[in-house]
């Protein structure tokens, strides 16, 4: 992004202020890291970096939220169903983490604007943003209805569409941050039945 230190950072794909695109480079700790380093990070102060990971109850955005946490960062783990994070409250309990769960359906667009507005007004920042959330949809494009398809953009692609326009005003005005897109290798290449997966990672990959 043109004029601040904010870094889209996707699985193979970095963009920063001043410099090209590099693709194929595996995220490290640093990719998390605003550009001022300044402020060290300390449990529950202002001062403490702030991420949200989508997603959270399971798999890749669980284990994200779970190693954000463990990094020293003020981790909101947000899913639709809050039951489904027991887990992670059992372990940030554990560990003494500064992890929370949040309900937020990426669906709908008042739902990310309520979660995202209630984290910036309590953590009064918002370092990081993890798209994690979405599914794999499996069928032929014949046998697939267009509600059907329909509703794997919304989770997949839209999802991430949403956050960042919900996420950005708050990291320009703080003049950093990062977003991770989750994609995948079927964002490069396409196997038989899988046509609207592939379609919206792709669409991800070009975001």
């Amino acid at each position: 992004m043109n004029g601040n230190n904010i870094t889209i950072v996707g699985q193979k794909a970095q963009q920063t202020k001043g410099a090209g695109c590099k693709r194929n480079q595996p995220l490290t700790p640093a990719d998390f890291q605003s550009n001022n380093q300044s402020q060290a990070i300390v449990p529950l102060n202002n001062n403490q970096k702030v991420a949200i990971v989508t997603g959270s109850s399971s798999g890749i955005g669980f284990e994200t939220a779970l190693a954000l946490a463990r990094a020293s960062f003020r981790t909101f783990a947000t899913m639709r169903n809050l039951a489904k994070g027991e887990p992670l409250l059992q372990i940030a309990k554990k560990e003494n983490l500064a992890l929370f769960t949040r309900q937020l359906d990426v669906d709908k667009d008042q739902s990310v604007a309520t979660a995202v507005k209630e984290i910036q007004e309590e953590a009064q920042r918002i370092d990081v943003l993890v798209n994690n959330a979405g599914y794999w949809l499996v069928g032929a494009i014949e046998e697939l209805s267009m509600q059907e398809l329909r509703n794997q953009f919304e989770t997949n692609f839209f999802e991430a569409v949403r956050l960042i326009k919900a996420v950005l005003p708050v990291m320009r005005k703080q003049k950093s941050g990062a977003i991770v897109n989750i994609t995948s290798m079927w964002g490069r290449v396409a196997i038989p039945f899988d046509p609207a997966y592939h379609a919206t990672k792709f669409a991800l990959e070009g975001l």
